[in-house]
């Protein structure tokens, strides 16, 4: 089965740090999401509408994704 490789920006694990500090849920939401959301449309082609492609960005070179999250 393939797998998705995620890397995140510096700036963005020093917040993650932060918010799951407050919200200690948090890093297992991410990975939930990691999984159903975005690994289901792009690996499994599962569309549960809660990923959208970035509308006019080369989809052919790189895909940025934005996903719902629902606190």
């Amino acid at each position: 089965m393939k797998k998705i490789e995620y890397r995140c920006h510096d700036g963005f694990e020093k917040q993650l740090k932060k918010l799951i500090k407050k919200y200690h849920s948090l890093g297992e939401d991410l990975e939930i999401a990691k999984k159903y959301a975005i690994e289901a449309f792009h690996i499994s082609g599962i569309n549960n509408e809660s990923v959208w492609l970035v509308p006019k960005f080369d989809k052919k070179t790189v895909q940025i994704l934005n996903f719902m999250w629902i606190i």
